[in-house]
């Protein structure tokens, strides 16, 4: 959208100069040339922005767009974490070039210990989990074609909450580089689960208490159908999504120990 107010800009403004000097230099070859040019960059553009990778039509297919782009980094950390364990069980090779050595940084030598191992195990696990969740709102509360739509600022804070995921989960894959610091493994977990917790809490909107609703009808039903109790589709999802929470938060239990103490001179490797 810049790209077009600037080329629009462009245009008025050569115009305008054409104008202002007069007929003798608007039929100038190359001031016309220019007037040209500008005028064919801004209909190119107006042109990209109508296809299908151009401008969103409404906010829920922009927050769409934004949400598949973290959900893409989403499953970068989840990759990572998987390189590291593969490479502290010894199966990945030796002479892969991952751009540490350039700087000075690459393999030592030095592999994960149990402790070590277990927690990145972990950590991938809830990631896996997180990833999955997220996925999940895209395919089924973010739908293109939405039967009703919800309001812009559930989807505009929802957005929020996704771009909080992705930064809490990029600096817990950062605390697992060895040597680890259980300590800064347990805040950042924290961190992500404070996250999840807010996530959870964005999501009622999307899942509308209709309970009370459904025994009225049930109630008014003449010959007692008891199809009004069977859950709609909605509260099927809502019960995936409850499980799914539950399950991040009992996955990162042992992330989340205070009994995870920090050994002295350990760090993280910057990524």
């Amino acid at each position: 959208m810049t790209a077009i107010f600037e080329a629009l800009r462009a245009v008025v403004q050569t115009f305008l100069n054409l104008a202002a000097r007069g007929p003798s230099i608007a039929r100038n070859g190359s001031a016309g040339e220019e007037y040209l040019v500008r005028t064919g960059t801004l209909h190119d553009l107006i042109t990209q922005a109508r296809g299908p990778n151009g401008i969103p039509k409404d906010n829920i297919s922009a927050i769409r767009r934004r949400w598949k782009q973290d959900r893409a980094a989403l499953e970068d950390s989840l990759r990572e974490v998987s390189e590291m364990i593969d490479g502290a069980e010894g199966s990945e090779s030796d002479d892969v070039d991952d751009g540490w050595d350039e700087l000075g940084l690459g393999d030592t030598g030095v592999k994960m210990d149990k402790d070590e191992l277990a927690r990145a195990k972990n950590v991938h696990s809830v990631l896996r989990l997180t990833t999955l969740l997220h996925k999940r709102i895209f395919l089924d509360l973010l739908s293109s074609t939405p039967t009703s739509p919800p309001p812009s600022f559930a989807l505009d804070a929802l957005l929020l909450q996704s771009h909080a995921l992705l930064a809490a989960s990029d600096e817990l894959v950062s605390s697992l580089y060895i040597p680890q610091n259980p300590a800064t493994i347990r805040k950042e977990s924290l961190a992500l689960l404070d996250i999840i917790n807010g996530l959870q809490l964005q999501l009622r909107i999307f899942f509308p208490d209709t309970s009370s609703l459904e025994q009225q009808l049930s109630g008014l039903s003449i010959e007692g159908d008891k199809s009004a109790s069977t859950p709609s589709k909605p509260t099927a999802d809502k019960k995936w999504f409850d499980l799914c929470f539950d399950q991040v938060t009992k996955t990162s239990a042992n992330l989340v120990s205070p009994m995870y103490k920090s050994p002295p001179g350990v760090g993280q490797k910057p990524r």
